[in-house]
């Protein structure tokens, strides 16, 4: 018997074999050394179905996280296969292409093969891909994919960016539940706390740049339910605008938009938020830009470091107006702006990510406070209590969508493990970097609890 005839016989799932007449994972493999590819590890096999299964579409799925499956298609052809089994050559057997041949992202340690048919799922098997990936190192794992004309993309990230561009995901239906759930709690937000709200949601670079990506972009977005969800009072999602800046719209060498990108974006929730456009305009009309070198998240991770021109604003700095930054790295940080010749004299809350940061510059100068909180999009509803804001903005980044953010966040425990996680030096670098230029204010702001919190 070759080994393309293995049986089922180690598959506890009795409902399985009634299903399929065969199946083989060929990579990776005890026998064989393990394949990268992009530095991904390759997952190659094939599985044959019975007959009555056929019109049921069946598909494998492999569960990357509580909330989406990366969906594996049936599309290589496997003559050796269709000989071995069935005992002749049959290139018009309806199960020809009966192989897969897919990219795994690094991070993923141990995974689940699992079979849906009719609506049911079966487990087929577990795979610990540890003690292959010890074969690839650390090193070897550039988070970077060379796209056309020296673009920078993502690649074997956390949130699969790559797998979200081609289409290879399905969200579970609890992250659509947990989606709607948040928005909920957001609509009421801002039906009962807030003057105004608005909802940014940053789209990819490479929904974004797709024509400089070198694989094809998906027909349908994995977001589309989301943001059918989402009230279009509160939603800002600037493709379309970003799109029409062409290739000024994200840095080359970098996930971030560029200054222009930010201001895009800026403007277009300065809209939803209903200030006055015309003086909007007329206040951003006299920026001026400087054109410089930036290596950026992506060209820093290339052996050889790869930089790219960018347009960078040059006549305006929000640092120059920073009155308190505790200068925790990412979640828990928060940062505070006093611009007294902003647009509007109010209070404009912020739960961002780090798309926010290039915006400070615009939306220091729409509201004379302007707060950020590092949340990617989580609420803190204890925040909105004690700042009591005329504005609220929640910002979160296209590819963190696939994990739905909440509306019972605690920034003051955020802020807590984060400094207990911090190492001496990181401590000593946090302190040393920290911003108290108007305690008064902070205070008058209602920022006090979560600032004696670094203080201690």
């Amino acid at each position: 018997m070759s080994s393309l005839q293995k049986t089922l016989s180690f598959i506890k799932h009795r409902a399985i074999e009634s299903k399929i007449i065969s199946w083989s994972l060929d990579y990776p493999n005890p026998k064989r050394e393990p394949l990268f590819e992009n530095d991904n590890i390759v997952l190659r096999g094939w599985i044959l179905f019975k007959r009555k299964t056929l019109s049921e579409s069946p598909c494998i799925y492999i569960p990357y996280s509580e909330f989406v499956d990366r969906k594996v298609i049936l599309d290589k052809a496997r003559p050796d296969v269709i000989e071995a089994i069935f005992g002749k050559k049959d290139n018009k057997n309806p199960q020809h292409h009966c192989g897969f041949n897919i990219n795994i992202p690094c991070s993923q340690k141990k995974i689940n093969i699992r079979i849906r048919v009719a609506e049911k799922d079966y487990l087929l098997k577990k795979v610990d891909l540890s003690e292959y990936l010890k074969r690839h190192t650390e090193n070897n794992k550039l988070k970077v994919l060379q796209g056309i004309n020296g673009w920078l993309f993502l690649d074997n990230d956390t949130n699969y960016s790559v797998d979200q561009h081609c289409g290879n995901l399905i969200l579970k239906k609890n992250c659509l539940e947990n989606w709607q759930a948040y928005i909920n709690e957001l609509t009421t937000i801002s039906n009962d706390k807030m003057k105004k709200c608005a909802f940014l949601i940053t789209p990819s670079k490479e929904e974004v740049m797709d024509r400089y990506h070198p694989y094809p972009k998906a027909e349908t977005s994995l977001l589309k339910p989301i943001l059918e969800k989402i009230p279009q009072h509160l939603l800002v999602y600037p493709l379309n605008e970003l799109k029409e800046l062409g290739d000024a719209a994200f840095l080359k060498t970098d996930t971030h938009w560029t200054h222009q990108g930010a201001k895009t974006a800026a403007i277009s929730v300065a809209n939803k938020l209903k200030l006055p456009e015309d003086d909007i305009l007329t206040l951003l009309s006299s920026d001026k830009y400087t054109q410089r070198k930036h290596v950026g998240d992506l060209g820093n991770k290339l052996a050889e470091p790869q930089s790219a021109t960018s347009n960078f604003l040059s006549s305006f700095s929000f640092r120059n107006w920073v009155v308190y930054d505790n200068a925790l790295p990412n979640f828990g940080r928060i940062i505070v702006t006093h611009y007294p010749k902003a647009l509007t004299n109010s209070t404009c809350l912020i739960f961002g990510s780090s798309s926010s940061y290039s915006m400070f510059n615009y939306f220091c100068r729409f509201f004379s406070n302007m707060i950020f909180i590092h949340t990617a999009g989580n609420i803190d509803t204890s925040l909105i209590t004690a700042i009591s804001p005329n504005y609220l903005i929640t910002q979160t980044n296209a590819r963190f969508m696939i994990r739905p953010p909440v509306a019972d966040y605690d920034v003051d425990q955020t802020i807590r493990d984060k400094i207990n996680l911090l190492s001496e030096e990181q401590l000593t670098i946090q302190k040393k970097n920290v911003i108290i230029r108007d305690l008064e204010m902070i205070r008058a702001l209602g920022l006090e609890r979560w600032h004696n919190i670094i203080s201690c």
